[in-house]
């Protein structure tokens, strides 16, 4: 009852304000009129319509389709909302579908084509559009050019719409239908296998490109690529550190592996491992699989492009070989496969002579041997492939390592670089003793000079200073001057020490009256037939030149 009366109450407000306003606007606007439903008035004959309205008395309807205020003189459009436009909003923007002349709102193509396009254009300019867009010819800039034109003629009613340039290989009316899990979208309007190698099941659906690359592998340089299929070809096409191979066409990248190191995996249904082991063409090789649960297939050749495998749907691999492939000459297709073993005791022992070795369901352990002795092998690296068998186990567990025996020793091989190391000793050796001769002779003649530089460079007189000089007459005249002592050198035959005592003038007044000094001279070699010894230079007839005479101790 209270609700009852309220609503009343209300009502009469609104219906009293009317009339007041009316009534007011009479009074205020002269000969003028306002039509109060559609506006009133604001005094000096002018009024202001309501929002849809125009004219001097707000009695015409403004011609915008309800989305825009017009001006109250012309009438004309002011601004349109709800993503209209035009001159009286009767169409909708760029990027927009619906008929606001209709009253139909106007809706975005994002929407409209469930957001994997923006541009919609009508059904039946639909086929040209598109072999416009898809023209490979086309520079991107003209591609953009060509959208916006497609873009500005937008059809009238969501009907008469189709989507154009749908996104992640949609396609349909309204990009409502798309190709399957591992499929992309051609440009004739087919659905084709991702391109990926056969390592990887997933790409973008709309281009092909950005596979989700399995099997260590991955892409790269696809943005250096000319064309469209040439990315397709380059996707998942190399191997990542630690592995090597050419992963095209559904061959392997092989871990490399490295002497007496463990390697161990968990095989499940459809897996694969792949290996490559280093080779030396002088030793052998016993490789090691161990298998402590479950049941595996081994298989082992010298050629890295015999193995393919094929992906399904699910991720699990087929692993195919020997399939005619021949990339050198040394493989051949047939008669190289050995027969298959079947592998169910302790231990398993094989060995590998050429082509590829199948081991089936192998359990425990398999060894297999390369020996060094057999001249057709020729490469350096061996490829492993593990595959889990088809059993009902849900894994199977691996582990493999492998060493490298002993050198096959030449004893021809072994003489010869014998022989070539005692001669190169013996040579060594004799240049050395060469060398040390020839040293050692100039080391002696260097000591030799130096000897005889210092003997040379001794004191050849001493001088007191301190005596007064005086005159003193010899009592003989024929003074005759010889040597106490006469010593010949080793070195020299022609060379000999003289010893001689020296009387010093002086007498009772000097304080030195008798020198002992010592020389070197030259022997004449009659001197040396008569065993007379004579100095190179005498100062008289029949007395010695005493300045080649080196004076040492005084006698007082």
């Amino acid at each position: 009852m209270l609700k009852k009366k309220t609503s009343w109450s209300l009502t009469a407000l609104v219906i009293l304000n009317i009339l007041c306003g009316h009534l007011k606007a009479k009074r205020q606007c002269g000969n003028i009129t306002c039509n109060s439903l559609n506006g009133f008035c604001i005094g000096d004959s002018k009024c202001e319509c309501n929002y849809g309205w125009f004219g001097q008395t707000c009695g015409q309807p403004c011609q915008c389709n309800g989305l825009s205020p017009c001006d109250q003189d012309s009438g004309k459009c002011l601004k349109c909302v709800n993503h209209s436009e035009g001159e009286n909003c009767q169409r909708c923007k760029p990027g927009y579908i619906g008929s606001p002349r209709h009253n139909q709102q106007c809706i975005s193509c994002q929407e409209f084509c469930h957001g994997k396009s923006n541009i919609c254009v009508t059904s039946n300019s639909y086929n040209f559009w598109k072999g416009i867009i898809e023209n490979d010819n086309l520079r991107p800039y003209q591609v953009i050019k060509l959208l916006s034109d497609a873009m500005a003629l937008n059809p009238s009613i969501p009907n008469e719409a189709s989507c154009l340039y749908c996104k992640d290989g949609r396609y349909g009316h309204r990009c409502q239908l798309s190709c399957g899990k591992g499929y992309y979208r051609t440009k004739d309007k087919g659905c084709k296998r991702c391109s990926c190698n056969e390592h990887a099941t997933q790409c973008d659906q709309g281009t092909g490109q950005g596979c989700r690359c399995l099997h260590n592998t991955l892409t790269k340089g696809t943005y250096q690529c000319l064309d469209h299929r040439t990315c397709l070809l380059l996707q998942c096409s190399y191997c990542r550190n630690g592995y090597i191979g050419s992963p095209t066409n559904g061959k392997q990248c092989y871990k490399k592996t490295n002497e007496n190191f463990l390697y161990k995996d968990n095989l499940h249904p459809g897996n694969i491992k792949s290996y490559v082991l280093s080779y030396d063409q002088d030793q052998g090789i016993r490789l090691n699989i161990d298998v402590p649960e479950g049941a595996v297939d081994i298989y082992l050749t010298d050629n890295e492009h015999v193995f393919r495998a094929t992906l399904n749907e699910n991720g699990t691999q087929n692993l195919f070989y020997n399939d005619n492939e021949k990339p050198t000459p040394e493989y051949t297709a047939d008669e190289d496969i050995s027969a298959i073993l079947l592998g169910n005791q302790l231990i398993t022992f094989k060995r590998y002579q050429k082509g590829v070795l199948a081991m089936k369901n192998m359990q425990h352990r398999a060894i297999i041997t390369i020996d060094p002795k057999d001249k057709h092998l020729r490469r350096v690296q061996f490829y492993v492939v593990i595959k889990k068998s088809d059993d009902s186990r849900p894994i199977a567990k691996t582990t493999l390592y492998y060493d490298q025996g002993m050198l096959a020793l030449d004893m021809k091989l072994l003489f010869v670089g014998l022989l070539m190391s005692a001669l190169t000793l013996v040579v060594e050796l004799t240049l050395v003793f060469r060398l040390r001769s020839e040293y050692m002779n100039n080391l002696n003649n260097e000591l030799n000079n130096t000897h005889l530089k210092e003997l040379e460079n001794r004191p050849m007189l001493q001088y007191i200073f301190d005596a007064p000089p005086l005159s003193f007459q010899h009592e003989r005249r024929d003074l005759r001057v010889l040597p106490v002592a006469v010593q010949q050198t080793a070195f020299d035959d022609d060379v000999a020490f003289f010893s001689v005592l020296v009387q010093l003038p002086g007498y009772q007044n000097s304080k030195c009256d008798i020198t002992f000094g010592t020389g070197i001279f030259l022997l004449k070699s009659e001197t040396k037939d008569s065993k007379r010894i004579e100095p190179i230079k005498r100062t008289t007839t029949e007395e010695y030149d005493l300045e080649h005479i080196n004076y040492g101790h005084n006698i007082a």
